[in-house]
């Protein structure tokens, strides 16, 4: 059977790599399938009820002038990794537990990882809640949020100004801005359907044309008898549902992942059921308890063939489509039966490590001659932008972040690969001294900051000597209470130094974990963005050509 290759994503404005890697197979004048992964929810908003208008909100943070960048619908950052920093390992990279860095710093804890954890989310937001549901994306009004996405817009251009250097460079933003506005205009106006998966396909489409199939993952998932196929998994799942529950939780603990497990106890799930609700469209969870599939206030009993049953269910509840969150969803796509190999960017979804690992966990002793592990493989983009940059001919501003890693504040495109890969490759070095062992670590934070460390040593000193002629001085004398204040004063002087070491290490550390991932952007961002403003078209499509299809092992 010959695989159909899916392309999915929650984020498929051309602010991200979505269309980057459209481009990419469209020049290879191969077919493929895009998904606009759109049943993700609407950032619910207690204070507005479903009449509201829903908006779009840019929900932004920094910490200390650093920037991490992880939004949620319409990704367009440049730089960083995708995943917020991991405010955890300061305990290790420091060696002591987090309430005490907390504590030192004199930041509560849950303000700490607030402030140090946080990452941009841009969101549909509005009345999300309903009952037991939510609204999902898809079924937003597109017209309001036309405004939203004009200042969304502005915003961008006004951002992307940072890096521009030249006339030219400017005058290459504004085309483009103002083309793909007007481009999502149209496609406003000309989707009848007037929903924002419904508007983003018409927008896509008029790009594509035919060399692109586009759906949204709400209607490629429409509950139908003609769609069997992709609904294997869902069945497999429901037909065995203690070894995939256990299956899926073991995965995510192997891969550290954040994902929430499944509560085996109450039933629960990893897929929705999508239907409309006063014309809105929701999403609401499976509950699979004794052998019957329960949703909302209906169930029932499972028979020897699951799917007639999941379509009876899925009639008497008026559900349209079922889709499953981010590891089942990649099963779906990628389950043997379906067909469908996926298709990614290099370094692409951070799921893919545990879909592979759940694969593993059941297929590994089944005995299925084709494909013993039960699911499709990954075609992965890569784009290869350093390589690109190597041969570019053009200067761009830094961030600020990278400004003093470099040394410089404008960059000529040739010399930042090597810089970057330097750089990266230090602070990598630097993050694993910390977690070899205290006396490493120690080495480590003396040639950062000699000073601060020789001080902090004094300090300890002097209390340490102090505390000792205490120890060894009557209560009650004046040599007592001269020694005394001798003693809390050095104590407040290291304290204050304590909080200031501390700060700066959590600093360092913070600005090392984001140059460790700078080679991230040699294979995803906003690529048509930057590379468009920056270099022009020619070198944008320069990136494309380069780029090559490699499928995963």
């Amino acid at each position: 059977m010959e695989q159909a290759v899916v392309s999915i994503d929650q984020n498929c404005t051309p602010f991200w790599d979505t269309w980057a890697k459209l481009d990419v197979w469209r020049h290879q004048q191969k077919s493929i399938v895009h998904l606009i992964h759109d049943t993700d929810t609407v950032f619910h908003d207690e204070e507005l009820s479903l009449e509201d208008p829903s908006t779009l909100k840019w929900f932004y943070n920094r910490s200390d002038g650093f920037r991490n960048y992880s939004p949620n619908l319409f990704y367009y950052r440049y730089l960083g990794r995708h995943e917020s920093f991991p405010v955890k390992l300061l305990e290790r990279w420091q060696g002591m537990k987090l309430s005490g860095i907390s504590a030192a710093m004199e930041l509560p804890t849950d303000q700490l990882m607030d402030q140090w954890g946080v990452y941009d989310k841009l969101a549909v937001v509005g009345s999300g809640r309903v009952g037991n549901g939510f609204r999902i994306a898809a079924g937003v009004d597109t017209r309001e949020i036309v405004q939203p996405m004009r200042e969304l817009f502005d915003a961008v251009k006004l951002d992307m100004r940072q890096f521009i250097v030249t006339d030219q460079q400017m005058n290459n933003l504004n085309r483009l801005i103002d083309r793909w506005k007007s481009d999502f205009e149209e496609a406003v106006e000309s989707d009848s359907t007037r929903t924002l998966s419904g508007s983003i396909v018409a927008w896509m489409r008029k790009r594509y044309g035919s060399a692109v199939e586009f759906s949204s993952t709400f209607e490629y998932f429409r509950v139908s008898p003609k769609n069997r196929d992709r609904f294997s998994f869902f069945i497999d799942y429901l037909a065995d549902y203690g070894r995939y529950s256990t299956a899926y939780n073991a995965a995510l603990q192997s891969c550290g992942s954040s994902i929430t497990p499944i509560d085996t106890k109450s039933g629960g799930l990893p897929f929705y059921g999508v239907k409309r609700v006063n014309g809105q469209l929701c999403r609401y969870p499976f509950v699979y308890r004794e052998g019957k599939l329960h949703f909302n206030d209906a169930e029932i009993t499972l028979s020897s063939d699951p799917w007639l049953d999941v379509l009876d269910l899925s009639t008497k509840c008026q559900i349209e489509s079922i889709v499953g969150k981010a590891i089942p969803l990649m099963m779906q796509i990628r389950n043997q039966s379906s067909g469908n190999a996926v298709t990614m960017p290099m370094m692409g979804s951070p799921y893919m490590r545990v879909v592979d690992q759940y694969a593993d966990l059941l297929y590994r002793q089944d005995a299925r001659k084709n494909n013993p592990n039960g699911i499709n493989k990954v075609i992965m983009v890569d784009f290869d932008v350093y390589g690109a940059m190597e041969q570019a001919d053009f200067l761009f501003r830094l961030p600020p972040f990278l400004q003093k890693e470099f040394g410089c504040e404008i960059i000529h495109a040739r010399d930042f690969p090597r810089l970057a890969r330097a750089k990266s490759a230090e602070a990598k070095r630097v993050l694993e001294r910390c977690l070899i062992g205290a006396d490493e670590r120690t080495q480590v934070y003396i040639e950062k900051f000699p000073t601060l460390a020789g001080t902090m040593d004094e300090l300890e000193e002097k209390r340490k000597k102090i505390g000792k002629e205490l120890s060894g001085t009557s209560r009650g004398t004046e040599a007592y209470h001269q020694l005394m204040e001798r003693f809390l004063s050095v104590k407040v002087e290291h304290k204050r130094k304590q909080k200031e070491f501390i700060t700066e290490k959590s600093k360092f550390l913070f600005q090392q974990w984001h140059v460790s991932g700078i080679d991230y952007w040699n294979h995803r961002g906003s690529i048509e963005l930057w590379a468009t403003a920056l270099g022009g078209e020619e070198f944008y499509q320069q990136i494309i050509e380069k780029s090559s299809l490699r499928r995963s092992t």
